[in-house]
């Protein structure tokens, strides 16, 4: 047999190929070799953040610094309305928890003095499984339970989704992980959830959609999915979501009773109108969209409305495009979950770990390069500054966190997809076959 020097076309596909796979950084010659301390050095530094949350998260949780006091009762945080849901369900009151006077009665009982705040209770039925299992222990045991378990199952998603390890600890990282954990809220369940989503699709859709149905405890975070599904080719996932959801009514209905359903309905639209319309409850200062931050900024009604659809649409028609084309699993993935987190109208910022499911697919496409770092720095950045929103010289005094952090990864998936198509278009001048140049992109 002849052997060659030569690199020939299929020879650098496998190439460009294996610089998108799973090669750690002590792989590879040349500069690769090179790059080994800046990675280590990189992943020490985000390991340590994390590590360093860890036992910030832990001292407040031991030293009854804000989140509990003395006596075990948690401060008046959305953890205590998850609680006092689940407690008023045990006891056979469930509607009561959709009633603002009797969730805020049954939350002052368990945060043990009264309080100003209004925390309401506006989770489909199907969530008071979850609420349940929560007030079944102590307070100060579930909070801990709930936040450590929901973080592993974050953590894990992204393991699976990279294939390295190392990326479970990484993912404790980013400042959007400490703020989630912080109010005991379920923005890390939505993220593991999207995940496990993702990872399942293309191998078994069946059980993708399935775990799809479980995401409908926060419908504002689904809304593009219908989307990249139908124009993905997807219909086995399409309708095993909906089959799910169906499960998901009767059962809960037959457990708690169909009433919770129209119930449900009708706290939501009051919760629409006082948290998107009239800001009744004054939390548009901490809805991180385009709409919440055009209403924050006094824009009418109207005109933020516009602003915000017409975002959605474009995220809306950006997914449709992607998922029909023939580009990487990863990029299409990665646009989805920016996607979403630009689409919706109502985002806080325990929903932001939704991000790092988006850098976990732009990673395993390709691995950062410095441009990339810095769109994450400056992401990093902007939601580590949220608590501070009020000290901001920004317009109105708030942080757009969740719209400079989305903006900046849909910006480094989109220059992916420029960067893979130029490639694509390289290969086929070359004479390559098509369908092999695709499996490079």
């Amino acid at each position: 047999m002849r052997h060659s020097n030569e690199i020939g076309p299929l020879q650098e596909t496998n190439q460009d190929i294996h610089s998108f796979g799973y090669k750690p950084f002590r792989q590879g010659t040349g500069m690769k070799q090179c790059q080994f301390p800046i990675g280590t050095l990189l992943l020490a530094t985000l390991a340590g953040i994390g590590l360093g949350y860890a036992i910030v998260f832990a001292g407040l949780c031991a030293t009854d610094t804000i989140l509990f006091d003395k006596t075990g009762h948690p401060g008046p945080f959305d953890f205590a309305e998850f609680w006092s849901a689940g407690k008023l369900a045990m006891g056979g009151k469930l509607l009561a928890a959709y009633d603002p006077r009797l969730i805020h009665a049954a939350e002052v009982t368990t945060v043990g003095h009264p309080f100003k705040t209004f925390i309401g209770w506006f989770y489909p039925p199907s969530f008071f499984f979850v609420a349940i299992a929560m007030a079944s222990a102590a307070p100060v045991v579930a909070f801990v339970l709930w936040t450590n378990a929901t973080l592993l199952l974050q953590s894990v998603a992204i393991a699976m989704i990279t294939r390295r390890w190392e990326s479970a600890f990484v993912a404790l990282a980013p400042p959007w992980a400490m703020l989630g954990t912080l109010e005991g809220q379920d923005g890390l369940l939505t993220a593991a959830i999207t995940g496990f989503v993702l990872i399942t699709l293309e191998e078994r859709p069946m059980l993708s959609g399935l775990l799809l149905a479980l995401l409908t405890y926060k419908p504002q975070f689904g809304l593009l999915f219908p989307v990249a599904l139908a124009f993905g080719g997807y219909w086995r996932a399409f309708f095993s979501a909906c089959a799910g959801i169906v499960f998901l009514v009767l059962i809960t209905g037959a457990v708690f009773g169909f009433s919770a359903w129209p119930t449900f309905f009708h706290a939501l639209g009051g919760a629409t109108q006082s948290h998107l319309v009239t800001n009744a409850v004054g939390v548009w200062p901490g809805i991180l969209s385009l709409y919440g931050y055009a209403r924050w900024l006094h824009f009418p009604y109207e005109v933020a409305v516009a602003l915000q659809i017409m975002l959605s649409a474009a995220c809306a028609i950006t997914i449709a495009v992607t998922w029909r084309s023939k580009m990487s699993f990863d990029l299409k993935s990665a646009c989805l979950v920016t996607g979403i987190t630009l689409a919706t109208p109502y985002i806080w910022v325990y929903d932001l770990p939704l991000l790092s499911i988006a850098l976990a697919y732009l990673y395993h496409n390709k691995r950062f390069d410095a441009i990339d770092w810095t769109a994450i720095a400056l992401a990093s950045v902007a939601v580590a500054t949220y608590p501070f929103h009020t000290f901001s010289l920004l317009p109105g005094g708030n942080v757009p966190a969740g719209l400079v952090s989305g903006f900046l990864l849909a910006g480094m998936a989109l220059r992916r997809i420029l960067c893979s198509k130029q490639k694509c278009e390289a290969k086929d001048a070359c004479g390559l076959p098509s369908e092999v140049a695709a499996r490079s992109i």
